[in-house]
């Protein structure tokens, strides 16, 4: 219903409509909801925080180049005083440059990297082309989440831990991943990014 009305305010008004909207405590299941609402997306745009950075990615395009970037700071001014003689501020957006993709794999490490290794092997093994939709890239192996985790524990065979201890450092380490634009998940699929990242065909 909601996507229903959407699409007859923007034939009603000839308008785009911009909708913000969250993820979920779990990162990489991307947005909140029913899959159908990023599906009726011609543009998805993900906005994060890296320090006092903020990137704008788009992780969707329907008709153009997908994976393009825009990195800004938010800066404070001051428009003058209000009667209580306080200052009235406001912000303004101030275009950078976009954080090294390089210098972050540089700090691969620990059960990050262990998990990273894991699911290279896990898309060797079990990755396939998903043609024909836009939630995948076309010219990537995408895998299964299930195959990922065992490779996982593979690699950390001889640790003495519990299987509840191990599972939280698989979970901190695929979280971190994708926070850190190693990879990409929708619906417990997963992909390698490379850029350029082209999500569709």
């Amino acid at each position: 219903m909601f996507i229903s009305n959407i699409m007859r305010l923007k034939t009603h008004f000839n308008c785009h409509i911009m909708i913000v909207h969250h993820t979920g405590k779990d990162r990489s299941k991307g947005a909140r909801g029913h899959s159908s609402l990023r599906a009726a997306l011609d543009t998805e745009i993900e906005l994060k925080a890296d320090g006092l950075v903020r990137i704008a990615s788009v992780t969707k395009q329907r008709d153009m180049e997908n994976g393009q970037k825009v990195a800004f700071t938010i800066e404070v001014v001051e428009l003058g005083m209000d009667e209580d003689l306080e200052a009235v501020t406001s912000c303004v957006v101030s275009p950078t440059d976009v954080p090294s993709l390089t210098a972050k794999k540089q700090r691969l490490s620990g059960f990050n990297e262990v998990a990273h290794q894991a699911l290279l092997d896990a898309v060797d093994k079990h990755g396939r082309r998903i043609g024909e939709t836009e939630h995948y890239p076309s010219n990537r192996k995408v895998v299964e989440a299930i195959h990922w985790y065992p490779e996982f524990k593979l690699r950390r065979a001889s640790d003495k831990t519990t299987s509840e201890a191990m599972r939280k450092s698989f979970n901190r380490a695929r979280d971190w991943l994708q926070a850190n634009d190693y990879v990409r998940e929708y619906e417990d699929k997963i992909w390698f990014i490379y850029d350029p990242d082209r999500q569709d065909k």
